[in-house]
């Protein structure tokens, strides 16, 4: 075995020399779990890294090395519960600060964690190895009839490759996703009786435009279903959150949260713009889930990302030349990263994702003290957990801060409800803004069920459009 390709890898990602003695053989074992050979590591080392990711920058490599620490840790699981350690999953979306406070309460008697959507991460922005993992998911009965979400898929598959156990208790947040809580029952019922799920739902019953924020009702509803979901946790694992935790977990999310807002006003803003969709929407979403290796190499990672990009700024440095056209995106589908690569290729920058940058709303500090209700309210604010005309209108306030050229809208051809929202809101969004839209047929998670040439045509297309129309103006 030629380890020195394993150790390149991981001095590409960020990890510092004195790591890497600790983490190779770790590395080792967990890219066998997940069937990266060493090819393919040399693929990602040699071109897959280089051509999709600015691995130039020492911030974006830490951002990559800290999927990878949480990707070892996941297929530390089996070891963990050997030992008496409970596991409690997690899957997107969910707020990771209910799961943050059990691991601070919790510490090394716990691990919490969103094993599926780490792992699609790194197997497919890293090595473009998602739909080779879930090719056997595929084959079963799962995929009768329709496509379905390739994160969803990844929890299934993780299951039958004995990458991951049965947690002793799986919180799925069906406020959103009705495949989570769906593909937990089936995992129970078709891989592992063992397999314990909590689930809480919210009925989208509110009127067209009402905003579910400012309703004290609805907030309170939810936030009755976050805390029993949370009791119930707590009656499994015996690990109690105290309100010290809660708050902790809150400051936590706050203090990213509020970097990771800096980061976006920097980089969209600028002209030219220093980092792509991919990198923006990857750093992003680390403030979306919960990681039992805790926030110390994120939160690095993001402060370094934030001193680079201000350096990039100030020498008028980017991926294109000024004045390039801006794209904004619902989903930057940085698992698949060549789609941003061959928007790229024709001159348009994917610049940020609609689903992960906060409406100025989000940014308000919370009217309600405990929190449950701040959880609650922050749910509420958010583009993608409201009713459509809501929806219209946080996102074009998110559109007229950072003023794209037009809007990307799509690849959740997968989604039953947020796909069906795409198309709905389109050409109200379009109407109120004044913008283009664009709808693109696609998976955020994979490319199993489309490829390259299968997109080439249409991204030339609306790209060609773009550079003609801001010509135009």
């Amino acid at each position: 075995m030629n380890n020195n390709i394993y150790k390149e890898f991981l001095m590409l990602t960020g990890f510092e020399k004195e790591e890497i003695a600790e983490y190779l053989p770790e590395w080792i074992k967990a890219s066998k779990k997940l069937g990266i050979s060493e090819e393919d590591m040399n693929h990602a080392v040699r071109e897959w890294l280089p051509k999709h990711w600015s691995i130039n920058l020492r911030g974006i490599r830490k951002c990559i090395g800290a999927y990878i620490r949480e990707v070892i840790e996941i297929t530390k699981i089996f070891e963990y519960k050997q030992n008496g350690v409970k596991v409690v999953y997690g899957s997107l979306p969910a707020n990771p600060i209910s799961f943050q406070a059990i691991k601070i309460s919790g510490g090394e008697k716990v691990f919490v964690g969103y094993p599926g959507i780490h792992i699609v991460t790194v197997l497919g922005s890293f090595f473009h190895k998602t739909s080779a993992f879930t090719e056997k998911t595929n084959k079963c009965i799962l995929n009768a009839g329709c496509p379905h979400c390739g994160l969803t898929k990844m929890r299934l598959s993780a299951k039958m490759a004995e990458v991951i156990p049965s947690p002793d208790a799986i919180w799925s947040w069906g406020f959103n996703c009705n495949e989570a809580p769906k593909m937990d029952e089936f995992i129970h019922c078709y891989a592992d009786a063992n397999w314990k799920s909590v689930y809480c739902s919210l009925p989208h019953d509110t009127y067209l435009g009402e905003i579910e924020n400012e309703s004290q009702e609805r907030v309170k509803y939810l936030a009755l279903q976050i805390e029993d979901g949370q009791r119930q946790i707590e009656k499994i694992t015996g690990i109690k959150v105290s309100e010290q935790h809660f708050n902790q977990a809150l400051e936590d999310a706050d203090r990213l949260l509020q970097k990771v807002n800096c980061l976006n006003d920097l980089v969209i803003n600028a002209d030219p713009q220093p980092l792509s969709g991919n990198e923006l929407s990857l750093i992003e979403q680390m403030i979306t889930i919960a990681f039992n290796t805790g926030l110390k190499y994120m939160e690095e990672a993001i402060d370094i990302t934030i001193e680079e990009v201000r350096d990039l700024i100030d020498r008028k440095e980017g991926i294109l030349p000024v004045g390039a056209p801006k794209l904004g995106c619902y989903f930057v589908p940085f698992c698949v990263p060549w789609v941003n690569g061959l928007f790229l290729e024709n001159g348009v920058n994917l610049s940020f994702s609609t689903f992960y940058t906060a409406a100025d709303k989000f940014l308000e500090k919370s009217s309600y003290q405990d929190p449950f209700s701040i959880i609650a309210e922050q749910w509420l604010q958010m583009p993608g957990s409201v009713n459509i005309a809501y929806e219209v209108e946080l996102n074009c306030r998110i559109l007229s801060k950072y003023k794209p050229d037009a809007m990307l809208l799509g690849f959740y051809s997968f989604e039953r409800w947020v796909g069906v929202h795409h198309k709905i809101i389109v050409n109200e969004i379009e109407e109120k803004m004044k913008i283009p839209h664009f709808y693109i047929e696609g998976d955020i998670w994979e490319d199993g069920m489309f490829r390259l040439d299968d997109l080439r045509t249409r991204i030339e297309t609306i790209c060609n459009f773009l550079k003609m129309n801001k010509m135009i103006i």
